[in-house]
C-alpha cells in the first residue's frame, strides 16, 4: 500500500517553494530535509551528516512527479510540513517512536539507529500498525 497523508496541521504554514534536488523522486508521505545547497532531498540517517546524512525537516504532502494532461511532470520546487498523519506503513508497533531510516531514504524505522557517525532523530510515533503521527523537530543525536 502506498503512503498517503490523511491529515495535517491546518494551523501550520507549510514550508514553500524550495528547489528539489535534481534526479530525486519524492512521493507523498516521504521525510525530507535540505542539503547544503538548500535543495529539498530525502532524509537519511547516514555517516557524514550534511554530506550523505540529511536531517528530516518535514513530510511531503504531494510528491514531485505529478500527472498533467495525460502525461507526467516533475516539479522543480515543492513544499512540506512538520506535522502530518500518514498511513500506508506496515507492521508498526503502536505507541513506538519512529526515527529517520538508516536504510531507506525518506523512510522511517522503529528501532533506534546505531552506527558511528549516523544520527538518531525521532520524527513521530506509530498510532497504529499502519499510521504514523509525524511531528518533525530539530532535536537529534549524532552517534
Amino acid at each position: 500500500m502506498a503512503k498517503k497523508v490523511i491529515a495535517s496541521d491546518k494551523n501550520e504554514e507549510p514550508i514553500h517553494g524550495a528547489d528539489v534536488k535534481t534526479g530525486q523522486t519524492i512521493v507523498e508521505g516521504d521525510l525530507v530535509g535540505l542539503n547544503s545547497d538548500g535543495q529539498v532531498t530525502l532524509s537519511y540517517s547516514a555517516t557524514g551528516l550534511g554530506t550523505t546524512g540529511i536531517l528530516a525537516r518535514g513530510v511531503v504532502l504531494t510528491g514531485n512527479t505529478v500527472g498533467q494532461f495525460g502525461g507526467t511532470t516533475t516539479l522543480s520546487k515543492m513544499s512540506y510540513r512538520r506535522r502530518a498523519k500518514v498511513n500506508g506503513f506496515t507492521s508498526l508497533t503502536p505507541g513506538g517512536n519512529c526515527f529517520v531510516s538508516t536504510s531507506a531514504a525518506g523512510g522511517i524505522q522503529q528501532g533506534e539507529p546505531s552506527g558511528t557517525g549516523k544520527f538518531r532523530q525521532v520524527v513521530g510515533y506509530a498510532v497504529s500498525a499502519t499510521e504514523v503521527m509525524f511531528d518533525v523537530g530539530d532535536v537529534f543525536t549524532t552517534l
